[in-house]
């Protein structure tokens, strides 16, 4: 593999996610046991002609000559299965199959009033030759799943909220019984391969008032033992490790990408102890496919939305940090480009590290402007593809994000990818947009597919 690949210089700092509740990497869909996404992306013949835009002159123009992709829209289940290691020959890269089950619970009124609704999903997980491991894994989900499916609080909420309804004339004469009570959990694997199996609970539920709520827990498993893995044991030097994650994300948080959505010096982000108290609690954090998560609940760090913030220490730095290399990640290239600063990389394996900078002037705002800047240019505003993806009503942009993904380890591309979540109602999963900047400068775009590339058991098949 072309060593610019490897090679990640950042300017001012390192990159960063930011996660909030409008944008989930993926979900799995409901009414079904057995989960299906569309995941490839292939080679068409008949795709439509992409635009470009000419590093020289900022002028957009039509490519006739390159290969175009677009999504292929066959069904297969998914299961997380195995990548071929970019970075370590001797790595053993074989992941679990896991398959998602769904269950789901709903109850009415003797009048046929539907009071409660519940929904499950959580996973099962097979490792062939490693049934030690697989049954511990499968055992610690199967606790936490029956867990949460006997707390009937929400249920008897609604029961209770529907019977004083009845009994209230006035209420009753003059508004509807809103209802609408529910209480759900799910599950969605972060990271699988042969060294780590990680996932993220998301526990969501209403009964009654303005908003529901939600709360999210981190699951870690060492994928050869089948224990949990505790924070303590991500590094030989805990109190270090410790230490220079704090550094990091402190750094992270003074950028203007999250100041603009955390607490300001006059508001409740006072102490400076503050998130290290929040995010450095059990279960506060997960492994993924493009580094070491930590996240906030609602309202915590967060000043005018409800949602949930993310801080990611990428694999490169946590190396440098005496990241423990049994937790090591050799899958697929991914970062996450999530604040102003500009980082240098190689994306189209001349020999020559582009400037890349993406940032959202005042994320979760309506009226923001999302910004993609390579080489000087800005082709959100510039690229007519990309601009009318960025100007689409049916997406969330405001809550954009960007990766540098790299499809092919065999070639020396690295793509790019922009996440969206769209407004449909019956649609959590993100949609992704791909493209690729070529080494004649031109930028392309090869098509989009419904989902995340942090999804481990995303692949794709992209031509040159």
């Amino acid at each position: 593999m072309n060593i610019m690949k490897k090679r990640l210089l950042y300017a001012a700092m390192a990159l960063v996610t930011i996660l909030c509740s409008a944008c989930s990497n993926q979900t799995a869909p409901a009414e079904k046991s057995e989960i299906t996404v569309n995941d490839n992306i292939t080679n068409t013949e008949d795709a439509h002609d992409p635009t470009v835009i000419t590093p020289e002159t900022g002028e957009a123009t039509e490519q006739d000559d390159t290969v175009q992709n677009t999504q292929n829209n066959q069904n297969t289940e998914i299961t997380d299965n195995t990548i071929a290691s970019q970075n370590d020959e001797n790595y053993n890269s074989v992941s679990a199959q896991i398959t998602f089950i769904t269950e789901e619970d709903s109850e009415s009124a003797e009048d046929g009033k539907l009071l409660y609704t519940s929904r499950c999903v959580y996973p099962v997980v097979t490792m062939e030759g490693n049934e030690s491991a697989t049954d511990k894994i499968n055992a610690d989900i199967q606790a936490r799943v029956d867990a949460f499916l006997a707390d009937t609080s929400i249920r008897e909420y609604a029961k209770e909220d529907y019977q004083w309804y009845l009994s209230n004339e006035a209420i009753k004469s003059e508004y509807g019984f809103a209802g609408g009570y529910y209480y759900d959990f799910e599950m969605i694997s972060t990271r699988n391969d042969s060294n780590v199996i990680s996932f993220l609970i998301t526990i969501s539920s209403y009964s009654g008032g303005a908003h529901g709520g939600y709360r999210s827990t981190g699951l870690n498993y060492n994928a050869k033992t089948g224990e949990t893995i505790v924070f303590s044991e991500l590094s030989e030097n805990e109190e270090s490790f410790h230490a220079d994650t704090l550094a990091y994300l402190k750094e992270l948080a003074a950028t203007n990408t999250y100041r603009s959505i955390m607490y300001d010096d006059n508001s409740m982000w006072k102490e400076e102890h503050d998130m290290e108290q929040v995010l450095f609690q059990d279960e506060r954090w997960y492994l993924s496919t493009y580094g070491l998560v930590f996240f906030s609940h609602p309202y915590e760090l967060g000043a005018f939305f409800a949602g949930e913030i993310e801080f990611t220490v990428p694999y490169s730095d946590l190396k440098e940090m005496g990241f423990q290399e049994k937790y090591s990640y050799h899958e697929n290239l991914t970062i996450k480009l999530q604040t102003e600063e500009v980082c240098l990389f190689d994306l189209n394996g001349d020999g020559v590290e582009e400037e890349i900078q993406f940032y959202i002037d005042r994320p979760g705002m309506g009226d923001t402007d999302v910004h993609f800047i390579l080489n000087g240019i800005d082709y959100v505003s510039q690229h007519e593809e990309l601009a009318s993806q960025f100007s689409a009503n049916e997406y969330l942009f405001c809550w954009a994000q960007c990766f540098l993904y790299d499809m092919n380890a065999e070639d020396d591309t690295i793509e790019i990818a922009f996440q969206m979540n769209n407004w449909r109602e019956d649609s959590n999963t993100p949609d992704t947009f791909l493209y690729r900047y070529q080494k004649n400068g031109l930028f392309t775009f090869l098509g989009m597919m419904e989902g995340t590339v942090t999804d481990p058991a995303f692949s794709a098949n992209f031509g040159k």
